[in-house]
């Protein structure tokens, strides 16, 4: 999704949002149904990042799709509502897991067995078959009509929204018709053309953002964000199978007379399937097996509730400079305080409300950096910006699993550690007061261009 974001911004105009809509999820539904079948594990992680390369643009197109279809008036109450929608996707698999996951089931399918994990992997395929079926619906947008010129098309959808939303005839819609150039944009400009235009001007426009009067806020913003979006994906995603660890926690064999801490649960020879694997010198490189049970999907789903139920109500706080200031600094103290105090809590009721403290304050904290940009970045950059500051906080994400992974087989301690530095380091950025940033003329003229 982070390699290939970008190319769909330069797809778009020519195949339509809601054509795409429906190839990708088209493509994604075979590909989970694959995923559910195969038995390689690089199989496997091929489907995934092909499944991955097609969900980034219904992913990152679909907000602006159905914004299309709202005027100026509606579209930020439409924005705060729609990125609520997409959030309570991250309670979809949790909920699934907790039903379908801790069952030993088994089922023949063409002579294939399938498991739980198999089971799950096919229920989780309903749902771009549902976002297909949902966009096969959908008409393209007004906007697209027109830049593509079939104002008359447009105009009858037009129509066709004004009685839907007034419940009155579509002859008394105000407007009488739509003036635009027919079939102006792909009959004079090529694909390769228009693209390469594109991407210069993008190239252009991220120069700018890292050079100038603009570098002090687009570089403190980047980091805030890369802070945010690496603590959140890396809890959110670790929280589950941490969690299988520690219900796995060997009770019987533990002879100190204190409760054991977090990172001494962690530890892979104190869990019950290591007990016959002890006396083995390569015990590390073992492949053990680990009992889940039901409570592991009901936390992820207590902290998936969590974090969209907070990052909402933020959102509807969060309605001026000092109050999205306020939030921040709270947010980012809050969530490095918990990821040092996580490694040395004793009980796990107070292990998951660390953890899922985490996960909320740093989604939240992502939500207000891109709050932040549209106050401090200009109009004419205002896009480039956003899409540098979800590259920056795709690879943020990337890196903190891949780190904490790592970090985690050395000492249980260390991963924490290192992200309650780096949001410390991001609590102490966000004290900088960052300014709007003015666009001099010049460069107004050369974005116009």
């Amino acid at each position: 999704m982070t390699l290939t974001s970008f190319i769909w911004d330069h797809v778009t105009p020519y195949v339509g949002l809601r054509n795409l809509f429906v190839v990708s999820m088209l493509a994604d539904t075979v590909l989970n149904v694959l995923s559910s079948a195969v038995d390689s594990y690089y199989l496997f992680l091929l489907i995934k990042f092909l499944s991955g390369v097609l969900v980034g643009g219904p992913l990152s197109m679909v907000t602006t799709y159905l914004s299309e279809f709202h005027s100026a008036k509606y579209k930020a109450r439409f924005a705060m509502w729609s990125g609520l929608a997409v959030n309570t996707g991250i309670i979809v698999p949790a909920v699934v897991a907790f039903l379908v996951l801790p069952n030993s089931w088994m089922v023949n399918v063409f002579n294939r067995r399938y498991t739980a994990w198999r089971i799950y992997l096919l229920a989780c395929s309903t749902v771009p078959l549902l976002g297909l079926l949902t966009a096969s619906t959908l008409p393209q947008s007004p906007k697209y009509l027109v830049e593509i010129g079939k104002p008359q098309e447009a105009f009858k959808l037009l129509r066709w929204m004004y009685r839907v939303n007034k419940g009155k005839p579509a002859d008394t819609f105000p407007i009488k018709a739509i003036r635009a150039r027919q079939n102006a944009q792909l009959s004079r400009t090529s694909v390769f053309a228009e693209s390469w235009k594109k991407l210069r001007l993008a190239c252009y426009n991220a120069k700018l953002l890292f050079s100038g009067p603009y570098l002090r806020a687009f570089s403190l913003l980047s980091f805030l964000q890369f802070g945010s979006m690496l603590t959140f994906n890396t809890m959110r995603l670790w929280v589950p199978h941490l969690f299988i660890i520690l219900n796995n926690f060997d009770e019987e064999r533990w002879v100190e007379d204190r409760v054991p801490t977090m990172h001494e649960k962690l530890d892979p020879r104190t869990s019950v399937p290591a007990r016959e694997y002890l006396e083995c010198p390569n015990f590390y490189d073992i492949c053990m097996t680990w009992t889940i049970y039901a409570a592991v999907y009901q936390k992820s789903t207590i902290i998936a509730l969590s974090t969209v139920g907070s990052a909402f109500l933020v959102g509807t706080i969060a309605t001026s400079k000092f109050r999205r200031k306020a939030i921040l600094l709270a947010g980012f103290l809050l969530s490095a305080a918990c990821s040092f105090g996580v490694n040395w809590a004793y009980a796990t009721v107070y292990m998951l409300t660390l953890s899922a403290t985490m996960v909320v304050t740093t989604r939240i904290t992502g939500n207000i950096v891109t709050a932040i940009n549209a106050d401090v970045i200009p109009i004419p950059l205002r896009s480039t910006s956003l899409s540098v500051l979800t590259t920056v906080g795709n690879i943020g994400a990337i890196l903190g699993n891949i780190i904490f992974s790592a970090l985690l087989e050395l000492h249980r301690v260390g991963p924490f550690i290192g992200m309650g530095c780096l949001l410390l380091a991001c609590f102490c950025l966000s004290f900088l007061h960052l300014k709007p940033v003015r666009t001099s003329p010049n460069t107004i003229a050369r974005l116009n261009a």
